[in-house]
């Protein structure tokens, strides 16, 4: 099964920050995603193929197109603004519950029991506000539920619905379908439960008079997809493979509003939803993490965190040996995990140091009012042919890694940046996860840059990579019109990196882009990170190859490094010859535990190992490239050169 757009299998709990971020982009349909405080709340639309259906008129389009809204970072609840929304009932909620001290007593909840936490006003807004909706005509209005769901969500039954004798099912999955008719005019629906129950319902409305055409204008959230509905459907656009097999002839033709998995987190409060972080913020500075987000002779980005007793930081940096130095200000951003009971809000500042000096070394110092971190230092890149870098597939929070990393830096110290490709974290929008990440690696990215790219575990269930957006600060040189900071390239020395993300961006989107860096690179050496390997016997990634294969070839790319199936492989596209020159070499390693053994063969044309937190390092001297590939006891695996 092909996991794509950002998703996974498991459930996945998860949360989003308050910056009320805009996430763009276009997949033959425009599509966004938007969060507010603490709460999922809209996300990326995603379609392969357009599809036929009557669109409403305030689209300006024809009979023929799919059903969608165009893009805004507005507010993204279109209701009056002294309307309580379900975020704010369930913030209320989450806020009342820590300061009496309860979130343990959640474990074992019902939803009876979740339900005394509301007055009726609240309970209104759970059983109203999750899908609203207006539509042209009289019309039945079905919710199809799971079946697997332990607890029917309460306001199906109150509101009037009706359980039929009618099911819809998927290749997992049976749906039970309950039905309600409704005059023309507005439709309100309720939460799917407090549950993580990620197989969330899906609407169907079917017209009763069919005098005119059916509209549906969305009201919240304000972008949808809405489509006809047959065998062959997906409900879930973050899991566009998971299709309808078998539905009744009820519901044959009639109108389907796709959802998506992670709405389930919306009103999440029972079960384990409420988390807990080894690596709570403190006075003490901490979490310091390099980024580019510019040329790298010239310029770093420096992050890092104290706990929200801490208002404002300053960073102070110097050559070694000068007494000339320079203080700027952190610039703040408040994070919130609503469900990280022991660390729900942190402070994280941010500053980047422009018009450094090529190949100098520099040293700096955190402070807040009351502390100040040790110094540290970095090096900017000299603009040479000679440098050393580090690389790693799937990390996941591993603390294995953690040594893995800090030990092969300690061996290889005249590494100057790492990368990454992809599955930085295990569960994206968890901010005890990232917490772990950064925890766990130690010293090493206070002196070296972490340089990565978006994994289907940093973007779950149809949700926008906002964490990894908050931590993790790119250059926006990507496509335009999507997402800064997820597809985007960078020079260092004689070798231009092209970071891409194949998880939140449609991939042919952004094959214009791509080849038009590639036409105007000079560089000695080309290299493509990210994180779906497409030639593996697992999955076939046809966008990539499709869209970027052929680019790699036509313009001399060097190396592509990935990951995703947790193990070492080392190939040429296609099969081809190992040894055959001027064409791609495709490496994928993986930095947590290896898995797939089983259903991998290995074939002649490739090399393969399955070996637990592998560490490839990567030497370019002039016109030569050469990688080694350790495994944690740094035995070496694999070497590779490319010379030119």
């Amino acid at each position: 099964m092909n996991y794509k757009s950002g998703i996974d299998p498991a459930p996945l709990k998860g949360h989003t920050n308050q910056d009320g971020i805009c996430y763009r982009s276009v997949h033959k349909m425009e599509y966004s995603a938007s969060v507010n405080t603490g709460n999922s709340i809209n996300f990326h639309l995603k379609s392969k193929t357009m599809l036929s259906f009557r669109a409403h008129p305030l689209c300006n389009v024809f009979v023929g197109c799919i059903l969608f809204f165009t893009l805004s970072c507005q507010n993204d609840h279109p209701m009056e603004q002294t309307e309580l929304t379900i975020s704010d009932v369930i913030s209320d909620a989450v806020t009342t519950i820590y300061s009496e001290g309860r979130e343990a007593e959640f474990a074992n909840y019902t939803q009876e029991d979740v339900l005394q936490e509301f007055n009726d006003e609240e309970k209104m807004v759970l059983a109203s506000k999750y899908w609203v909706f207006d539509i042209n005509q009289k019309s039945e209005v079905y919710v199809c539920r799971s079946v697997d769901q332990d607890e029917l969500p309460f306001w199906i039954p109150e509101t009037g619905f009706q359980k039929t004798d009618m099911q819809v099912k998927n290749k997992f999955n049976t749906y039970e379908v309950w039905k309600k008719t409704y005059p023309a005019g507005r439709v309100e629906l309720g939460i799917n439960g407090f549950d993580r129950h990620n197989r969330v319902y899906f609407t169907i409305i079917r017209p009763l008079e069919n005098q005119q055409p059916l509209v549906v204008e969305p009201v919240y959230p304000t972008h949808q997809i809405i489509t006809p509905f047959h065998k062959g459907s997906y409900t879930y656009f973050d899991w566009d493979e998971l299709v309808i097999t078998e539905l009744p002839d009820e519901l044959t033709g009639a109108t389907l509003l796709v959802t998506n998995r992670g709405r389930s987190r919306e009103a999440h409060l029972m079960q384990d939803a409420f988390r807990t972080t080894d690596f709570p913020s403190s006075d003490t500075i901490d979490q310091i993490l390099l980024t580019w987000s510019s040329d790298p002779k010239t310029t770093m980005d420096i992050g890092w965190r104290t706990s929200t007793d801490e208002k404002e930081s300053t960073l102070r940096y110097w050559t070694p040996g000068s007494t000339d130095t320079a203080v700027i200000n952190g610039q703040l951003t408040v994070l919130e995990d609503r469900m990280l009971a022991n660390d729900r809000f942190n402070h994280r500042f941010r500053s980047q140091l422009t018009d450094l000096k090529p190949g100098i070394t520099y040293q700096y110092q955190l402070s807040t009012p009351t502390h100040t971190s040790r110094t540290y230092e970095f090096m900017t890149d000299d603009g040479g042919d000679a440098f050393e870098f580090g690389w790693f597939g799937d990390v996941h929070s591993d603390p294995d890694w953690g040594k893995l990393v800090q030990k092969g830096d300690s061996l290889f110290p005249n590494i100057r940046f790492y990368i990454q490709s992809g599955d930085n974290v295990n569960t994206g929008l968890f901010r005890d996860d990232w917490d772990k990440t950064i925890g766990y690696s130690g010293d090493v990215f206070r002196s070296k840059p972490y340089m990565a790219t978006p994994g289907n575990h940093d973007a779950q269930e149809g949700l926008p990579p906002t964490r990894y957006l908050e931590y993790l600060k790119y250059p926006h040189n990507g496509p335009a019109g999507k997402q800064p900071g997820l597809t985007y390239t960078f020079t260092y020395g004689n070798t231009q990196f092209f970071m891409m993300d194949c998880v939140s961006i449609p991939v042919e989107e952004q094959a214009d882009w791509l080849e038009q860096e590639l036409k105007d690179s000079d560089a000695t050496f080309k290299i493509a990170a990210f994180h779906f390997s497409p030639f593996t016997p697992h999955e076939d990634y046809s966008d990539i190859k499709e869209s970027w294969v052929p680019l790699f070839e036509k313009y001399g790319l060097d190396l592509v490094l990935t990951g995703h199936f947790h193990y070492y492989q080392r190939t040429k596209a296609y099969g081809a010859d190992l040894n055959e020159t001027g064409t791609p070499t495709y490496i994928m390693s993986v930095g947590t535990t290896y898995k797939n053994k089983e259903r991998t063969t290995p074939q002649a044309h490739e090399v393969v190992y399955f070996r637990n937190h592998m560490f490839p390092h990567i030497t370019v001297d002039g016109n030569r490239l050469e990688i080694v590939t350790y495994d944690r006891h740094f035995e070496e695996l694999d070497r590779y050169v490319i010379e030119k």
